[in-house]
């Protein structure tokens, strides 16, 4: 079995010294202190000592436990939290609505294949560019700009949460009518809009 030195070793190092404390003590004090033999220090140490070397012994190695526990409660929640990760992703991959998330300055974080192909800009085309730039009419731009100052003075707006019908931009230059659907999410952090949009058919 391999060590895992970073995700290990603070409990465990603790844990070692502590078991191993009695006989490193005493060797320190035989070697710079020449207060008797070895055996005799290990085996036979006053009372204030034995009281003193168990105290030590014993914190570090209920620190160890402790940080080795909770290292593990921080492991398995780091991969329960990948796990999530990954199947939000597999959702937004596979769903039939385009989903486009974008940060308060309306530069786009993501993008799935679904606004693709709506839309025409490739993932790599749309992440990083605005809004403004790709998918907004620009009648829009000022209406759009104002709407999310307005969330972000009031935590509002007539738009969020319901589907909205309105234009949308396409990579050629065109239009088609959508419905667009805008969750707002906010963390510590940042902030950033999850729109989900489909196409409005005749």
């Amino acid at each position: 079995m391999q060590f895992d030195f970073k995700e290990n070793s603070v409990g465990l190092l603790a844990i070692g010294f502590g078991l191993f404390y009695w006989p490193l003590e005493t060797l320190i004090h035989v070697t710079f202190f020449e207060e008797g033999s070895f055996l005799d220090l290990l085996l036979y140490p006053s009372a204030d000592e034995v009281w003193m070397r168990l105290l030590v012994s014993l914190s570090f190695i209920a620190f160890g436990l402790y940080a080795h526990r909770a290292i593990r409660q921080q492991q398995d929640m780091n991969k329960l939290l990948h796990q999530q990760k990954v199947r939000a992703r597999s959702v937004i991959e596979s769903a039939h609505d385009a989903y486009v998330c974008i940060d308060t300055n309306s530069v786009i974080t993501d993008w799935n294949p679904q606004a693709e192909k709506m839309f025409g800009w490739t993932r790599s085309e749309a992440v990083g560019s605005t809004l403004l730039d790709t998918i907004i009419p620009e009648r829009f731009h000022q209406a759009h700009q104002y709407g999310i100052q307005a969330y972000l003075k009031n935590s509002s707006g007539p738009w969020l949460y319901k589907p909205v019908a309105t234009s949308a931009r396409l990579k050629g230059g065109g239009e088609i009518q959508v419905e667009m659907a805008v969750v707002p999410l906010s963390s510590e952090e940042k902030q950033e809009f999850y729109a989900f949009i489909r196409k409005i058919t005749e």
